[in-house]
């Protein structure tokens, strides 16, 4: 379950966010610190996540206008749809207040936009990919029956299965030389 989603500047400032349980030791605020204002851990081969006390932190830019979105979650859980809502969030976002965040990079700025009309929206996008990967996980059990060792890549390693695989072959093989040619197929040792 998701603890939080923030949507702040490189620099820290918070531009909407959304709590979902009490958070303590403040997670964002030292990701912001170690992470971003440091640049400690920022290079091309380092992750987007970081880990701090009891919480995991997943994160996604808009590099052009310096905007970060941040996922905070229990260390604990695997969330695998954190990447797709990432990047569905910062795409609605930017997409609905481009003009703002343009005005936010601008050094002349001196109003702040109002960013509060995007909980509804954010709701809609979370909900959207949390239903998506319920259903890839549902559609991937295969209606809960494990499948037989018979229907599986590592099956078709074993000799039985690559004598199996090798005689249907063999008698597709012979159905289709039979049927064009009417020649019978070459054994390998001839």
């Amino acid at each position: 379950m998701l603890d939080q989603f923030t949507i702040a500047t490189k620099g820290g400032i918070v531009l909407w966010s959304k709590a979902y349980a009490p958070i303590t030791h403040r997670p964002v605020d030292l990701l912001v610190q170690d992470v971003l204002i440091q640049s400690t851990r920022l290079d091309s081969t380092s992750s987007n996540k970081y880990h701090t006390g009891t919480y995991s932190l997943q994160w996604g830019f808009a590099n052009e206008l310096n905007v970060i979105f941040i996922a905070v979650y229990q260390k604990i859980l695997q969330l695998p749809y954190l990447e797709d809502l990432l990047r569905h969030v910062k795409n609605h976002f930017v997409a609905r207040f481009q003009q703002e965040l343009k005005m936010l990079v601008d050094p002349e700025c001196t109003t702040f936009p109002d960013f509060s009309e995007f909980e509804l929206e954010f709701e809609k996008v979370w909900r959207a990919v949390e239903d998506r990967e319920t259903k890839v996980r549902v559609a991937g059990k295969q209606g809960g029956a494990p499948r037989k060792f018979e229907d599986t890549k590592k099956f078709q390693t074993t000799a039985k299965g690559a004598k199996l695989e090798l005689e249907e072959l063999a008698q597709s093989s012979e159905m289709n030389l039979g049927r064009k040619s009417g020649g019978k197929m070459r054994s390998w040792k001839e």
